[in-house]
């Protein structure tokens, strides 16, 4: 089975759908890309706000600091010079 799935992502494919729908070659590439980004960024900003929880901070801010000034820099940002935990030095 993942022989096959791998013959299909690597073979030049095609997927055709309904009313003459259909993605060719490197669109189902740019698709699954395209997902991946996405998925890392609702991730990021999901465990920027549980993180910014944790340190006394304001969820808000933190999340319209990394979409404003500009993800994923801003958040490898927050990764350097977020406060420290509530409760410790």
């Amino acid at each position: 089975m993942i022989d096959n799935l791998f013959k299909f992502l690597l073979s030049p494919a095609s997927i055709h759908g309904p009313n003459g729908f259909s993605l060719e070659g490197s669109t189902i590439w740019v698709l699954f890309a395209a997902l991946c980004i996405v998925t890392v960024f609702v991730g990021s900003l999901t465990w920027l706000y549980l993180d910014a929880e944790r340190r006394g901070k304001s969820r808000l801010i933190a999340i319209l600091f990394i979409l404003l000034t500009g993800w994923p820099a801003s958040f490898i940002w927050w990764l350097w010079l977020r406060p420290p935990l509530r409760g410790r030095l």
